[in-house]
């Protein structure tokens, strides 16, 4: 073991841009992340086929798959998840989710589509995410993305007067006042308080992003045909397949406890403590501490 060996590890480095271009606040770090592709494509594309194929009855030569996948009651699910997995992006390793988006603005989420064919008329790749229905995948950077959120804001404007703006204003007024304390009484400058958060010099995150003009033309309308699979090819015809399937039935899937169970439980134990309170009740109806131990012990 050489124990007298130093081990020297390079710090992480924050983005060239010191600043948020949007908001001017600071970067926050975060890592590791891998940034290869997450799946084999040609392992993707095999097992698809394999659970798409059809077996033919003339076809009595043909070899014989183990496990029949036309026995296997997910075989749809399957096939919709690794029909999504197959259209994603192989070199784009984050994505964006339109309610976080949406929420960051304070506005209503735009349809899915035609944020996608906002993105492909912008001249970008675009696909979605096999793990979120609201989630996609792009090419294009952010300065993009938050241009078409403005433009989309242009005619769906942000929610003004929320109670966490309203907080979040009243505590930037405290701060900027005791600023202008410990100044001797100078005013302390702090923008115009315009944007959505504006009023006592304060403006908000979407006041900061919507105050900034698009930089490009935004076109929400879908291309002809459909968008298809536009990591690949562009647009086109849509693949069918049922990539986000609702549960089965009520109380689906790998919970602590479902409502139903939870219900049983609750009505066993409100059975058993009836049971103990009338055996204590015949117990002093029957003559005293005695007699109600030794019903205890004959139950």
């Amino acid at each position: 073991l050489h124990l007298h060996v130093k081990k020297i590890y390079q710090p992480s480095r924050a983005p060239t841009t010191p600043t948020c271009e949007e908001t001017g606040g600071p970067f926050k770090v975060g890592g590791p992340i891998w940034l290869g592709p997450l799946h084999d494509d040609d392992l993707v594309q095999t097992a698809l086929n394999r659970v798409l194929a059809k077996k033919s009855k003339n076809d009595t030569d043909a070899p014989k798959l183990y496990p029949d996948l036309e026995l296997i009651a997910t075989r749809e699910r399957l096939a919709g998840l690794l029909t999504s997995v197959h259209e994603e992006l192989k070199d784009v390793p984050l994505y964006y989710q339109l309610p976080s988006l949406s929420s960051t603005l304070k506005c209503s989420s735009p349809p899915l589509q035609q944020f996608k064919a906002a993105i492909v008329n912008a001249g970008y790749r675009v696909s979605g995410y096999h793990k979120d229905p609201q989630a996609i995948k792009t090419d294009a950077p952010s300065r993009i993305i938050w241009d078409i959120m403005r433009v989309w804001c242009e005619t769906h404007p942000p929610t003004p007067n929320s109670k966490s703006s309203q907080k979040k204003r009243n505590r930037r007024k405290k701060k900027l006042k005791d600023q202008k304390e410990d100044n001797g009484g100078e005013d302390v400058d702090e923008g115009n308080g315009s944007g959505s958060g504006g009023g006592g010099g304060y403006i908000d995150t979407p006041g900061k992003i919507l105050a900034i003009k698009p930089s490009i033309e935004v076109d929400f309308t879908i291309p002809r045909g459909g968008l298809g699979n536009t990591s690949t090819t562009g647009g086109g015809a849509t693949t069918k397949a049922v990539r986000f399937p609702m549960n089965p039935e009520k109380h689906w899937g790998p919970k602590p406890a479902s409502g139903i169970f939870s219900k049983k439980r609750k009505a066993d134990n409100d059975a058993g403590s009836s049971d103990a309170r009338r055996v204590t009740e015949a117990a002093n109806q029957q003559g005293g501490p005695d007699a109600k131990k030794s019903a205890v012990d004959s139950k």
